[in-house]
Parts: C-alpha cells; sequence; structure tokens
C-alpha cells in the first residue's frame, strides 16, 4: 500500500496544475485590469512552486524537507522570470526608440472609442467640470503609438490628460494624468499608469503615481486632496506647449542622470545598465505588488 505522504503530494501537485490552469484561463482579463494581473503572477508563481516541490519530493529527493523544496521552487521560477525579464530588456535597450516622443495635434478628430466601459470616465468628465481642449497624437517613431486626449478644469488650476493606445482598444481606463502648477514653482501631478517607466522625475515635479488606483473618480479626489494644501497658480493657455513641455523635461531629466547612454554605432540613445536594473525592479514590483520604483 502506498505511503499516505505519496497521495499528499499526489494531491498537492494536482492542485498546482490547477492553480496553473485557473490562471491560464484569466488570460484574456488581464488586459483589462491589473488587479487580475497581479493574482495572475501570485498564482502562476504559486503553483510553479507546487509542481517542482511535488515532482522533487516524489521523483528525485523524497526525503529533502518539503519547506526546503518549496523555497527551491519558488527560487527557481524567480530566477527564470529574471532572466526572460533580462533578455526583453537588452532586446528593448539596443533597439531603443525615442521613450519621451513630442505630440502633434489631431484636428477635427473625435478619439473617444464607442467602449461601454469608458463612457463612465466621459461622463464624469462632463460632470466634474473638465472641458476637451484638443486631441494629440504622440510621434510614431516613439515605442507606441498613443492618442492624448488634454481636458481642462474649469477653474483653469488643473489639465487632465488620458492617453489611449491607438489604435483604440483601450482597457476598462486609460491612463490617466491630472497635473497642477503651484506659487513655489513645483508641479503636482497624480496619474495612474500601470506599466513600466522606471525613470527620473524632475526635481521640481511632486509626483504621485497609484498603479492600483484604477478609478478616475478616486484619482481626481486624490489629487483634490493633495491641492488643498497648496497655492494654485492657472495652467497655461497652450496645452501642447505644456505636454510637449513635460516630454521634454522628462528626457532632459533622464539624460542628465545617465538613465540613456549614446550609442556606439550611431547617435542614438540606448538604455544604459542603471536603466535596465530599475527597469527590472519595477516590472517585479508591478507585476507583484503593483508599486512603481519610486
Amino acid at each position: 500500500m502506498r505511503d499516505p505522504l505519496f497521495f499528499r503530494f499526489f494531491f498537492l501537485l494536482g492542485l498546482g496544475l490547477f492553480f496553473l490552469s485557473l490562471e491560464l484561463l484569466h488570460l484574456p482579463s488581464l488586459r483589462r485590469s491589473i488587479h487580475f494581473a497581479i493574482l495572475s503572477h501570485w498564482v502562476r508563481l504559486l503553483a510553479v512552486t507546487l509542481v517542482i516541490a511535488c515532482s522533487c519530493k516524489l521523483v528525485v529527493l523524497p526525503t529533502t524537507p518539503f519547506g526546503l523544496l518549496l523555497a527551491t521552487g519558488a527560487g527557481g521560477w524567480f530566477l527564470f522570470e529574471s532572466m526572460a525579464l533580462w533578455r526583453s530588456i537588452h532586446r528593448f535597450a539596443m533597439h531603443c526608440t525615442p521613450l519621451f516622443p513630442a505630440y502633434t495635434v489631431l484636428a477635427d478628430e473625435n478619439c473617444w472609442p464607442n467602449v461601454p466601459e469608458l463612457r463612465p470616465a466621459q461622463n464624469l468628465l462632463k460632470n466634474s467640470g473638465f472641458t476637451l481642449e484638443c486631441i494629440a497624437r504622440s510621434d510614431s517613431t516613439g515605442p507606441q503609438l498613443l492618442i492624448c486626449l488634454v481636458f481642462r478644469s474649469t477653474d483653469d488650476n488643473s489639465r487632465l490628460f488620458l492617453r489611449l493606445p491607438c489604435p483604440a482598444q483601450p482597457p476598462a481606463l486609460p491612463s490617466a494624468l491630472v497635473c497642477s502648477g503651484t506659487a513655489d514653482g513645483r508641479m503636482l501631478l497624480t496619474e495612474n499608469f500601470a506599466g513600466v517607466f522606471a525613470g527620473y522625475y524632475p526635481s521640481n515635479w511632486d509626483v504621485v503615481r497609484r498603479p492600483l488606483c484604477q478609478n478616475l473618480a478616486a484619482l481626481l479626489a486624490l489629487h483634490g486632496r493633495r491641492q488643498r494644501h497648496c497655492q494654485l497658480v492657472p495652467v497655461g493657455k497652450d496645452p501642447m506647449e505644456q505636454l510637449n513641455g513635460m516630454q521634454r523635461e522628462l528626457y532632459e531629466t533622464n539624460r542628465s542622470r545617465a538613465f540613456f547612454v549614446c550609442s556606439q554605432k550611431d547617435s542614438r540613445d540606448c538604455l544604459s545598465a542603471d536603466a535596465g536594473f530599475r527597469i527590472w525592479m519595477e516590472s517585479l514590483l508591478l507585476r507583484y505588488l503593483g508599486r512603481p520604483l519610486a
């Protein structure tokens, strides 16, 4: 008769395979919510850890403590995931396109896609007094073609940027950034960008980034609470000047901090080793905790 431990570990192996199949079934939902993406990575880690630990216990190392095998399985998956991340980062670093491209105005074009998930955000902005100033598109040489909808608050103290992928196949909520200027020369920025940035912000930028806050009303409320402690100044009249000015400031700051290095073959900017490490760190933090690097 088989040892009861055999059936116990066989059950855990099946449980790990079940978690892995459950995670695969949720793949269509991952593109719509960062919460599902975080859950998926934890489920995958648990499934792979159980599969490795149970397989080693049953076949290779039957006398090894199960806790040690669990740690080995988790460490093996972390090493594999890190190697895959480093490979993709290295490939991107060697073919680095402009990370902060300039934007140009799109005239007479409505870029609000007819997607039911975006209608609450559209209605919220109308009810909150934000008016659409212009619609812009990023330079096609950038890493991703983006559409940016620029809104202005009724009190002229805030400007909101909504970034959508182009062609428009957005998630439940586009990436949102709210900015306001203060009398002491600072720039208040509140955003919910869930992708990897890992770069540096200008010293006069006071940035609060909340990737898990995928609710536009909550993001606007957070920015409003930050405004209460500051003396605000009106935003500039030209939204494109502010948008492209912010892109230039980001580029100059990251260039001065050696986030970019000049390629030896041509004059293109490539990511430095420090940038690769920061991207690797932020990728893992976003995958498992939903937190940015800074």
